[in-house]
């Protein structure tokens, strides 16, 4: 080779290696500026409203749409047997407060045996509900009946101990010399069915179901005259605005995500980003959900991530499951 093609070769060196350069540089920076936008959707973190009681809803307050307030009413149940139930009690308590007073003055011995034909009747119910118990339990494990039930029937047969039980304190009592016992027993028994009416008046009150959130009500799951068991949710809830991005990344890009960083979404129709704060990152890898999924993705291994939107008044326009495009800056 002379002198002037080895010239030739130097400059086209010289000439040609910083353009190279750049056009690399150009390469990773677009390749860093693709990594560096994400795709995700719009999701939201329910909240769910159930009953503690069983029964047939009566009325419905609500349908999918609207804003509530935390403690509104958005059923009620049906409350006739339980109303019956109160009545009795309050029956039984005049019947205990009655008994009390004739203690106070010495029992004779027609109230005593008064209070034995009591306890033979009490017994008898006793067995009955235990009877009706076992019966009850046995459907249970051939799971022909619900747990609820069973918890009904054992109260009912714990209230019948309870008679029972109340009524031999007083046969005892009755028969002692002293009478503290026998008073001391009749007061025992008032506390003890004041009590249940207590409770009864609390299961009352659990008749209107009431949410304990305030938000907008996304799905409603039972309509009025229908029967629901306790702790199905009836209703779900958004809070408050209160939707989420989830969006996934590769685990190259993971470092540059840390929870309370700021990112940037995008979705179709604004001009605009939404600002979010990063709040969740998952802890281990997933294939590419089929919600994002792609050919350029389908054999990669993302990371989900979660963040919160900063204006909540703004994003009450973002629909549930839009998809939306990510970025570490605008």
């Amino acid at each position: 080779m002379n002198t002037y093609e080895r010239n030739k070769t130097l400059f086209r060196l010289l000439f040609l290696a910083p353009l190279v350069s750049v056009f690399v540089l150009l390469q990773s920076c677009q390749q860093q500026k693709i990594e560096a936008k994400f795709v995700g959707y719009i999701e939201a973190d329910y909240r769910y409203v159930s009953s503690l009681q069983s029964g047939l809803i009566i009325k419905q307050y609500v349908k999918p749409g609207d804003e509530i307030s935390q403690g509104d009413v958005v059923f009620e149940l049906g409350r006739d047997l339980i109303q019956l139930k109160i009545k009795e009690v309050k029956a039984r308590i005049i019947q205990a407060k009655s008994m009390l007073a004739d203690s106070q003055n010495g029992l004779r011995k027609d109230e005593i045996d008064s209070l034995k034909a009591q306890l033979n009747e009490s017994e008898t119910i006793m067995d009955l509900k235990q009877k009706e118990l076992d019966r009850t339990i046995k459907l249970l494990k051939q799971g022909l009946i619900a747990q609820s039930f069973v918890d009904v029937i054992n109260a009912e047969f714990e209230s019948a101990q309870a008679k029972v039980n109340t009524f031999k304190a007083k046969i005892r009592a009755a028969n002692l010399p002293a009478r503290d016992g026998v008073i001391n027993s009749a007061k025992a028994n008032v506390l003890i069915i004041e009590q249940q009416l207590l409770q009864l008046q609390w299961t009352l009150s659990q008749h209107s179901i009431q949410s304990h959130f305030a938000g907008k009500v996304f799905d409603v799951y039972f309509e009025q005259g229908e029967n629901i068991k306790a702790g199905q949710p009836l209703l779900a809830l958004i809070p408050n605005n209160e939707l989420t991005v989830k969006f996934f990344v590769q685990q190259t890009m993971l470092s540059q995500m840390q929870l309370g960083k700021s990112i940037y979404v995008y979705a179709d129709g604004f001009t605009q980003p939404f600002e979010a704060k990063i709040s969740y990152i998952a802890t281990s890898a997933q294939f590419t959900p089929p919600v994002i999924y792609s050919k350029n993705s389908r054999e990669k291994m993302v990371f989900k991530l979660e963040a919160i939107f900063e204006n909540k008044a703004l994003i009450v326009q973002l629909p549930l499951g839009l998809p939306v495009d990510i970025t570490l800056t605008k």
